[in-house]
């Protein structure tokens, strides 16, 4: 059963506003006190700052005396004259006397706490202060700033660390502190005023927030100076200088000085008093109103309980209300729960409030006094407030329970509670199935189950659900027996799974109790004509309603009846018992039957109370849901009402609940379906309790498991968590379980079930991470040790195992360039800086110029031979040469009459004059003759390419030509050319055929076994020259990158004469399959192909005594469909033959089809083509199109589906075909060059398996751009 309260729309005007006393000046009646005042050590003179101009001359200085014990009033200036409201000023020491004096204090106790709103202070005859804080406290121990004073708004920063409030005080929060330099200007430099406002200005001023009226309470106020303002000019002065150093003239002007401090406030009584007078103990107290007590008015007084007390603001007053306890007790307490449950009533007459009477007298008791103590009862025409309500009950010994009976009016007043079988309002008489009093023995029939008139009269006549001699039992598959059910007993529902069941023994709770919700609802409802509002207002008065609707199990079920009417201004509780016949399907409104009730009960997501006015127009009202429950059965529920109406199910194996709509821990859901749903074993290998209702997922996977099903271990962990014992996954130890030496997150178990730790930190290796990686040196395996990067500065050789010791840290093989202990210099031969630039490189000393290979460690200086030169002694001293070639530097000894001079370059050679040469200069080149000084003498023998006698300059041939004219090469010769002669054939005299090459090229003529430009090699297909014996590689089986493709033979190796056979191929000579392999062929470029037989045997050999028929086309298929690329969509619109062609027209293909588009082969392309295997598909295409490269360019020139599933298909890709060419294609069937749809290769398996039954065979048809007809 479900309930509710309610409370709806009605009146409500303002209350009138709180009460609070005037706002008093609290600094007169305080306690003050300052930590330095002038004076108080002896007289001081002080000046004013008026007339001080910095760096001018004083004139006629107002200068005076303070001194505290001086008899002349006018001298002295102590801290009570800042509150005493006259003229005269507390002043504070110079800082001649220090400047300690910067630093003052000034305390106010206003000896009570009170609600401060503003501060005022005012200046005497010195500027305001500089910086400097206002402080409150409550106990004048802890105190908080008010606010902050700052010279500039940088000072805020620096001083305070707080951003500047420019311009005028303002605030954003009710407790923010702020800090101004609004007040600290040096001007005016007497008589100025600081005034702080604690209250207005501030978010909640006009109804003061609790926040507020605890930021503005206090009882001891606190001024912290920090800082006398001065002038700009003097700042520096005093910044820089000792002030022993300083005129005293400009120092005795600077002090502070207060002629009076005035503190607003009012005494704190929370809104309930509008005076605070001054009582005789000097103490201001609240004269307090609204029914309250206390020295502020904090608490309600006696008897005034039945709202909570509360402070009051500007605009609501709170009154403390008179408790109802109809004048039978004086005092009450307040409850809020009492208030919640609307239980309590009030002078009114209304249950608003939470007050509880204390001491009810005249026998009376409850809440409000208004019921009776046991033993007595109030009749029902007797009022509460009568003087003697209550009187004893009269309870028969013989029937009653005790002589206690019922108190008041919630049953009838005065009523016993009796025993079984009796009844009657002072159980006197036996019950109704009972007979003969005073025993009162059961009858026979039971009344719940019979049908019986009179139970007493046999023999029993059982109602439809019911058995038994008495009618006295359930059948068996029904619970509940119940007088008022006409069946007797409700069927066992049970989630269809179970048809056994019983009554259950629980009891009811509430759950879901909800207090004091206001719900503001503006109903827009149908508009009437404007003649009509008037009375509609009125008739919008009569009555509310509540509805109640759920939500769950995929419906949604409303209250059968209209609603429960409420009026205005008060308040109803409605109920509803959970019972299929009270609700309706909302989407229908069909009656709901028991089945979909009690689905929607089994997981309710959302239940809704609704509220709607009988009303005609647009109307703003509020209702208060002032609580809300349901009764749900519990075995532990404390109720005394039995929850029989719910059935307790014997639920199968792996289901629970009271109608088993659960599943047992271990056990899910299948579909999240509950009537005839199924509940199946987690599959969580004993590693959780529960998994996923609809994806079996497990939830919450234990013993160190993670995973879908808690299958794999945890990263840290390894082991087999199939196993289903606890102990399934055990934490790593890489090396050790210790988490200081642990150092893998992740490891496993290999395949010889040995742990492996396979994500080792940095610096550590094996495979347990037991020991310390190249570079890293340490004992990991040991507890507390770990790894450590060896201290050799970052320069090892770590492509070297082993480079420091791994457990020592000691270097020993540095990075080449590197030496040292600890790698921390350049090696033997290199130079540079080891340490920081890291750039030791070699010194590259020539080896034949330097003494050694070692240099200078830093310049790179080789130690150079006599003679040489240059870093890296690779340079010879002028006139010297032959460091690169005798390794010496030698003189140059050029010719003095044929060189230009005595400098030579490294291979000796001298720089010559023109027409002179050889190494010395010391001969004529060519073409010239008479060597002199000066240089040779041009031949003139131009008809001989300018070749003469160096001697005498007479001209001669050429080198190895003849004839007259020197005009050809001469024997075993080639090349001429008049100036340079000929070069010598050079034929080999085995490869050969004869020693004279061709005149032209120099190449030679080889015999068949030799090849070459010389005939000095052997032709492929021979080895061992000078020999070349033939090899005898099959072409078939040998790798075609060692083959001569024209020839067809291929190359072998020297000495043994093995060849270089295919993947698939063995043998010397490459002339077989290997095992599991047949069908050597020259066109596979594996050699062979792999055994298939469908995986039955790995046996195999070639197919004998079978030729290769070709399949074409039969006569009468002179036409041939197009299809799209997935033969979704077929066509022959613009498909025609011409002998002997099949033709395609672009245009009326495409009104149909979309490129790409294929030819589709003919019915005896398809089925079972094993035998295909190692054949080939020919075919021709032709077409006309304006450009080659189109929407189809890179499709698949040909597709292949089949399989044994039909669900395969595989992609020859061929380059593009030009326009206007015929173009023959021979495609061999085999598994290379042919692919998946997404680029995969195609194995033999795979190629196999969709020839053994092949669906459909597609033909690319369209090609280029813009095509006009295909062929």
């Amino acid at each position: 059963m479900i309930s509710g309260a309610m409370l709806v729309p009605g009146c409500v005007l303002f209350s009138l506003s709180g009460l609070f006393p005037a706002v008093l000046n609290l600094a007169t009646m305080a306690d003050i006190k300052a930590n330095a005042t002038c004076g108080s050590n002896g007289p001081e003179m002080f000046c004013k700052l008026v007339e001080h101009v910095p760096g001018q001359p004083v004139r006629n200085p107002q200068c005076r005396t303070c001194n505290q014990s001086s008899t002349n009033l006018y001298e002295r200036h102590p801290i009570e004259y800042a509150i005493d409201g006259t003229n005269k000023w507390w002043q504070s020491p110079s800082i001649m006397n220090g400047m300690e004096n910067h630093y003052v204090t000034i305390t106010l106790d206003l000896k009570q706490v009170f609600q401060v709103a503003y501060m005022i202070i005012k200046a005497a005859n010195s500027p305001r202060p500089g910086n400097w804080i206002l402080e409150r406290s409550i106990d004048g121990v802890t105190f908080e700033p008010w606010q902050y004073y700052a010279i500039t708004d940088t000072e805020c920063m620096t001083r305070f660390n707080i951003i500047p409030r420019r311009g005028n005080p303002s605030y954003t929060r009710d407790d923010e502190v702020i800090c101004t330099s609004f007040y600290s200007k040096i001007h005016p430099l007497e008589d100025g005023e600081i005034h702080t406002s604690l209250i207005n200005g501030r978010p909640s001023a006009e109804d003061p927030s609790p926040t507020l009226l605890n930021f503005t309470s206090a009882r001891y106020i606190r001024l912290v100076f920090q800082r006398i303002r001065t002038l700009n000019a003097d700042l520096m002065t005093l910044t820089l200088r000792d002030p022993r150093e300083i005129d005293p003239i400009v120092t005795r002007r600077y002090y502070y000085s207060i002629k009076d401090i005035s503190v607003g406030g009012m005494c704190i009584c929370y809104g309930h008093a509008k005076s605070c007078p001054l009582n005789a103990a000097t103490k201001f107290s609240c004269e307090c109103e609204h029914n309250t007590c206390g020295e502020s008015c904090d608490r309600c007084c006696p008897g005034y309980h039945q709202q909570p007390w509360m402070a009051g603001t500007l605009f609501t007053r709170h009154v403390c209300e008179k408790c109802n306890c109809h004048g039978k007790a004086d005092e009450c307490y307040f409850n809020q729960t009492v208030a919640n449950l609307s239980l309590s009533l009030d002078v009114q007459g209304q249950y608003r409030g939470g007050g509880v009477c204390v001491g009810c007298r005249s026998n009376t008791a409850g809440i409000n006094c208004q019921s009776c103590v046991p033993g007595y009862y109030r009749p029902a025409e007797i009022s509460a407030d009568e003087e003697n309500p209550c009187e004893l009950c009269s309870c028969d010994p013989h029937g009653s329970l005790s002589q206690s009976c019922v108190a008041d009016s919630s049953q009838p007043a005065g009523s016993c509670w009796c025993k079984e079988g009796y009844g009657g309002p002072r159980c006197d008489r036996c019950a109704v199935g009972y007979k003969g009093y005073p025993s009162c023995e059961r009858c026979n029939c039971s009344m719940e189950g019979s049908i019986n008139t009179d139970p007493c009269i046999t023999p029993c006549v059982c109602k439809e659900n019911v058995e038994g001699g008495n009618c006295d039992r359930c059948k068996l598959g029904f619970y509940n027996l119940q007088r008022d059910n006409r069946r007797g007993c409700e069927k066992c529902f049970c989630m269809g799974v179970s048809s056994q069941c019983s009554a259950s023994t629980w009891t009811y709770q509430n759950v879901g109790t909800v207090a004091h919700v206001s719900l503001m609802i503006k109903l827009y409802l149908k508009k009437k004509k404007k003649r009509l509002y008037k009375n509609q207002v009125a008739a919008c008065t009569s009555a509310s309603c509540i509805l109640y609707r759920f939500q769950g199990g995929g419906m949604k079920i409303i209250d059968k009846r209209f609603g429960q009417p409420v009026y205005p201004s008060s308040s109803s509780t409605s109920r509803i018992l959970l019972l299929p016949e009270n609700f309706l399907v909302s989407e229908t409104g069909r009656p709901i039957n028991r089945r979909d009730f009690l689905l929607v009960l089994a997981n309710v997501t959302s239940v809704m109370v609704r509220t709607a006015l009988d009303c005609g127009i647009i109307f703003s009202h509020i209702c208060r849901l002032h609580s809300f429950s349901m009764q749900v059965a519990s075995p532990s529920g404390g109720s005394e009402r039995t929850a029989s109406a719910v059935e307790m199910c014997s639920c199968p194996p792996g289901y629970a609940g009271t109608s088993c709509e659960m599943c047992v821990p271990g056990f899910r859901r299948v579909n999240g379906n509950l009537y005839h749903g199924v509940c199946e074993p987690c599959r969580c290998h004993g590693h959780a309790i529960q998994c996923h209702e609809v994806t079996g997922h497990c939830l919450d996977c234990s013993h160190n498991t993670a995973g879908q099903y808690c299958d794999t271990c945890l990263p840290g962990y390894y082991g087999n968590a199939t196993r289903g014992s606890p102990a399934d996954c055990q934490p790593c130890a890489c090396p050790l379980l210790l988490p200081s030496n642990n150092f893998s997150p992740t490891c496993h178990l290999d395949e010889d079930g040995e742990l492996v730790c396979n994500r080792c930190q940095m610096g550590y290796t094996g495979p347990r991470c037991e020991r310390c990686s190249n570079g890293f040196y340490g004992q990991p395996d040991i507890p507390g040790g770990s790894c450590r990067p060896c201290d050799c500065n970052d320069n090892l050789d770590l492509s070297v195992p082993g480079s420091c010791d791994h457990i020592t840290g000691q270097c020993l093989k540095c990075r080449q360039g590197y030496g040292g202990a600890a790698c921390e210099s350049c090696a033997d031969g290199y130079y540079g800086d080891a340490i920081r630039e890291k750039n030791c490189q070699p010194c590259q000393c020539h080896v034949n110029g330097s003494l050694s290979g070692v240099c200078d460690k830093y310049s790179g200086q080789c130690q150079c031979k006599e003679d040489v030169l240059g870093r890296q002694c690779d340079k010879c001293r002028p006139e010297t040469h032959g460091i690169t070639t005798g390794g010496v530097c030698v003189p140059c000894h050029c010719n003095s009459f044929g060189s230009k001079s005595f400098d030579c370059d490294d291979s000796g050679q001298c720089r010559c004059q023109p027409g002179v040469s050889g190494p010395k200069c010391d001969r004529c080149s060519r073409g010239f003759f008479n060597f002199q000084e000066g240089g040779c003498t041009a031949c003139q023998c131009s008809h001989v390419g300018n070749n003469c006698d160096a001697n005498t300059g007479q001209c001669i041939c050429p080198p190895n030509t003849i004839g007259e004219r020197c005009d050809r090469c001469a024997p075993n010769h080639w090349g001429h050319d008049i100036t340079t002669g000929c070069k010598e054939c050079g034929c080999n005299v085995v490869g050969s055929l004869s020693q004279q090459c061709n005149m032209n090229t120099g190449c030679c003529s080889c015999r068949d076994s030799f090849r070459g430009e010389k005939c000095d090699e052997c032709q492929i297909g021979y080895r061992d020259f000078p020999q070349c014996i033939q090899c005898q590689c099959s072409f078939a089986g040998s790798d075609s990158q060692t083959c001569d493709l024209e020839r067809r033979v291929c190359a072998c190796a020297d000495q043994t004469g093995k060849c270089s056979c295919k993947v698939n191929v063995e043998g010397s000579d490459c002339d077989r399959c290997k095992p599991d392999m047949f069908g050597l062929s020259a066109r596979n470029p594996l050699g062979c192909s792999k055994c298939y037989c469908y995986g039955l045997t790995h046996s195999c050999t070639e197919a004998q005594g079978l030729i290769r028929m070709w399949l074409t086309l039969k006569p009468e298929q002179t036409e041939l469909p197009l299809v799209d690329k997935f033969n979704a969509v077929k066509t022959r619109s613009g498909v025609s033959f011409q002998h002997p062609e099949i033709i395609a027209r672009a245009e009326q293909v495409q009104a149909t089809l979309s490129e790409p588009f294929y030819w589709l082969l003919p019915e005896q392309f398809t089925g079972s083509m094993i035998t295909a295997y190692g054949g080939q598909l020919k075919y021709a295409v032709y077409y006309e199109a304006r450009d080659e490269t189109g929407p189809s360019s890179y499709e698949p020139q040909v597709i292949v589906k089949g399989g044994p599933n039909h669900n395969m298909l595989m992609f020859r890709h061929i380059a593009g075909i030009q326009i206007g060419q015929l173009t023959r294609h021979e495609i061999d069937m085999t598994e290379h060059e042919w692919a998946f749809a997404d680029g995969r290769p195609m194995t033999r398996e795979d190629f196999m398996d969709i020839l053994f039954h092949v669906d459909y065979i597609l033909i690319k048809a369209s090609h280029g751009n813009l095509m006009r007809h295909s062929r």
